[in-house]
């Protein structure tokens, strides 16, 4: 128990740091369309790991992170908007690798927190458009990432 809840408070720490500054700030004051973005953040204990995505509608379309180390986040990607098959995997890999669909839309940023649990890489995607607050005021994204905690 001691261990899970160590774990949640790590990983509420890292997303706090990663998503907390230097985000992407898109405010409505353009009335451009923008492509997405997409970025992975490692919240692993010590592997590297890569992200991969290939187009669904569009199998050209092909995206990838690089080698990101633990608790490190990638740059992001601008691509197109439509579905994605996104893989992350370890980089050395010693871990069961993560595959899911993504629908990415014009004009947003998503961030997927990659994290292991029982020797796999499990994702969660987060989307990332925040309004910048006023000056002395934060923003806190909040995301229940515990899929597997029972009643």
């Amino acid at each position: 128990m001691k261990n899970r809840i160590a774990t949640v408070v790590v990983s509420l720490l890292f997303m706090i740091a990663a998503f907390g500054c230097g985000g992407h700030n898109n405010s409505t004051a353009a009335a451009t369309t923008v492509n997405p973005t997409i970025r992975v953040a490692n919240a692993t204990k010590s592997s590297a790991i890569t992200m991969n995505g290939v187009g669904v509608t569009d199998t050209t379309m092909i995206f990838n992170s690089g080698t990101v180390p633990s608790s490190g986040v990638s740059d992001y990607k601008s691509i197109s908007a439509q579905t994605y098959t996104v893989g992350v995997g370890a980089a050395s890999g010693s871990l069961t690798a993560s595959t899911q669909s993504i629908g990415l839309s014009v004009n947003t940023n998503y961030s997927l927190l990659a994290f292991e649990r029982s020797g796999a890489i499990n994702t969660y995607t987060l989307v990332d458009n925040q309004v910048t607050p006023s000056t002395g005021f934060a923003v806190v994204l909040v995301a229940n990432a515990a899929g597997d905690a029972g009643p």
